[in-house]
């Protein structure tokens, strides 16, 4: 009896359908997509097409299932349209491919819920009616301020959000120069893929021209985004002051003439590393040091912060009064100092180069001419509630 139901037992074991690992499952199913991903990114495609060129080989159903998944997923990228025959489809991908996620997330801290929520607060564009405070109905414009609201929605995570931000965290833009939109995004796509791209930009003298670049890194500098791109030598472009509109920013395959074989990022971190705030006006390679006597009442805004490379600091200098502080260091943002030195007025003294003195001197001269003017052909009412000194 026992040998009987022994036998019955092990014949239908063998028959029962194998558990189904279940990781496994995904982790195929995340691969297949993510090359789906990568096939569509390089040219649009039907399920066959893209079927004879996937690595295991799997059933056209479950392509057309894959690519169903993905443009619902990613509507705004991964499109369809009719072909010729009407009975066929082509999937297009519109932008760099979406990364999927190997592994779901189950949950965000409060503190990984936050610092998206902060994220997105520095990088939104500007409100130029409400410069100063992010308010509750911000509109979250800017490329990236944008993409991080979108995930917090999807995410389902957008009334969670609305309770933090900006009550909890909140972000000032004042004085920001907004980007168009859309030009990083483009740009970041360029760097990404390693071609050119083409704008119209316009100087700090005013002067509107065609720009053919190679974009080599965004970098955001003092809340606004800057690119360094090569255009016969490296140079920095605001992005604030690209001009051209529908599109703002195209990529171009062709290189500007002359490119280097490969990108020069060390002359981008030489840039970075000596430029003033990370504003490099002057040519990267020529580099001054500039000398500052710092008073006790300016060194609060000075202290504990690198202004340059090769910085030094002397504490108590016998040629300058008591409390004084000596402050050296080098920059290729010549442009950007004199004007941070000039903002202290006579509590820091510019000791070199010679051209910071020399503009400083100008600078004030004017400065005390105008205003002498002003004050002599003001009303005595106005002069009064305003009043003004000169030295």
């Amino acid at each position: 009896m026992t040998t009987r139901y022994s036998r019955t037992y092990t014949k239908i074991m063998a028959n029962w359908p194998r558990p189904i690992n279940v990781e496994s499952a995904m982790a195929a199913n995340w691969t297949r997509r993510q090359s789906i991903l990568s096939l569509l990114a390089i040219e649009a495609a039907t399920a066959d097409s893209i079927r004879m060129n996937l690595r295991p080989t799997v059933s056209r159903r479950t392509v057309a299932s894959d690519v169903t998944w993905l443009a619902r997923t990613f509507p705004a990228q991964v499109r369809k349209q009719r072909g010729s025959d009407a009975r066929t489809v082509i999937w297009s991908l519109d932008g760099l491919p979406p990364v999927l996620l190997p592994h779901g997330a189950a949950a965000l801290t409060h503190d990984e819920l936050a610092a998206i929520i902060a994220a997105r607060g520095l990088l939104r564009a500007p409100d130029v009616k409400h410069p100063g405070w992010e308010r509750p109905s911000s509109p979250y414009a800017g490329d990236l301020s944008a993409a991080l609201h979108g995930l917090l929605e999807r995410l389902g995570l957008g009334e969670q959000a609305r309770h933090i931000a900006p009550a909890a965290i909140g972000a000032s833009r004042f004085g920001i120069a907004p980007e168009p939109p859309g030009a990083l995004a483009t740009l970041q796509r360029a760097i990404v893929t390693g071609q050119a791209a083409r704008f119209a930009y316009r100087n700090r003298a005013g002067t509107q021209h065609a720009c053919h670049v190679w974009p080599i890194r965004l970098v955001l500098i003092k809340g606004e985004w800057f690119c360094f791109a090569w255009s016969g030598r490296v140079k920095q472009y605001a992005l604030a002051r690209v001009v051209s509109r529908s599109p703002v920013v195209t990529i171009d395959a062709r290189l500007p003439p002359g490119a280097p074989s490969r990108p020069p990022h060390d002359v981008v971190d030489a840039a970075l590393a000596s430029g003033f705030h990370a504003t490099g006006s002057d040519d990267p390679g020529q580099r001054v040091r500039l000398v500052l006597a710092i008073s006790p009442a300016a060194w609060p805004s000075i202290a504990d912060r690198t202004w340059g490379s090769g910085q030094h600091i002397h504490d108590a200098p016998e040629d300058l009064p008591h409390g004084w502080r000596r402050l050296s260091f080098l920059t290729t943002g010549l442009t950007e100092a004199r004007h941070w030195v000039l903002s202290f007025g006579t509590t820091v003294r510019a000791e070199a180069p010679a051209a910071l003195t020399e503009w400083l001197y100008e600078q004030t001269q004017a400065m005390v001419s105008v205003l002498s003017h002003m004050r002599a052909t003001q009303p005595a009412a106005i002069s009064g509630t305003l009043p003004m000194t000169t030295t």
